[in-house]
């Protein structure tokens, strides 16, 4: 049995034009046009999968390939317009669950995810790209991100955007996980400071404060000073499997703390404070009633 893995309906008219017996075929389709195509030929032993691009498969799908096809593109620019240097932003969800804290940058890699397996795909190209044709990328790896205009897919708008709905129940996933929060301007400023580094290209830099926090720890400081004495519940949606829940990320920053003059400047109070008045003043903008997945 063949297994044709097609995008778009015209790919399904070539192949119902280039071959003559499909009997043994299974075209795996996401668009729902396809099916009309296959039905007006009258093709018959065909299954025919129509995913709309909302779906789960849809976005794992596009997430593993269009990864892979966007930074071969940048990369094959870059190369061809001799750009000067080009900065790859990974992410700490690549080191999985910490083998060892502070995470460095020799750390393993472990994907456990598929976005973590599409991150490392990404991080490898770049690198091939300086070991095979000297192209000067820099890769920053950057911890957990938060502050103002955060998506409410994030932990920490969540939590705030529910709390500020009077909501009585916050509902979260696995509460014991830690992780590294930077604020968006420091993290800002790690770029910056990066993109001035000479003779770096062809290595790794993580950016974090090197500050631990479970999702309990911050979910208490946001209730608190919201004055919510919101209960937090666990629901199974919001709840990674159990391979895949990276349990403990803390970065040590000591490289880039050597190489730059950049430091982490916003403490986690203050930080969750400019967050909290941010989300104060727009929250109308968000549905606290829709979980992202």
């Amino acid at each position: 049995m063949r297994v044709v893995l097609v995008e778009f309906p015209w790919h399904v008219k070539k192949i119902l034009h280039d071959r003559s017996s499909f009997d043994k075929d299974v075209i795996v389709s996401l668009h729902a046009e396809s099916s009309y195509i296959l039905r007006s030929n009258k093709i018959k032993y065909f299954e025919t999968y129509n995913f709309c691009k909302h779906s789960e498969l849809w976005a794992k799908y596009k997430e593993l390939t269009e990864k892979s096809l966007k930074i071969t593109n940048i990369l094959e620019s870059s190369k061809h317009l001799d750009i000067e240097q080009t900065i790859i932003t990974s992410t700490s969800e690549v080191y999985g669950s910490a083998k060892y804290v502070p995470i460095d940058e020799k750390h393993p890699l472990s994907a456990q995810s598929p976005y973590s397996a599409s991150k490392i795909s990404a991080d490898q190209l770049a690198l091939s790209y300086w070991n095979s044709f000297q192209l000067p990328i820099k890769i920053i790896r950057p911890f957990n991100i938060y502050g103002p205009r955060q998506s409410n897919r994030a932990v920490i708008p969540s939590i705030i955007v529910q709390a500020l709905n009077n909501k009585d129940e916050i509902k979260l996933g696995n509460i014991a996980p830690s992780r590294d929060f930077t604020y968006i301007t420091d993290t800002c400023n790690a770029f910056l400071n990066i993109l001035k580094i000479k003779n770096f290209f062809g290595n790794v830099l993580n950016v974090g404060s090197n500050n631990e926090y479970s999702i309990e720890d911050i979910a208490k400081k946001i209730l608190a000073k919201l004055n919510s004495k919101a209960n937090i519940k666990k629901e199974a949606q919001r709840t990674r499997s159990t391979k895949s829940e990276v349990v403990r990320l803390v970065c040590d920053n000591s490289k880039i703390l050597k190489l730059t003059q950049w430091k982490p400047e916003i403490k986690i109070e203050k930080g969750l404070d400019m967050t909290i008045n941010w989300f104060k003043k727009f929250k109308d903008l968000f549905n606290h009633d829709i979980y992202h997945v």
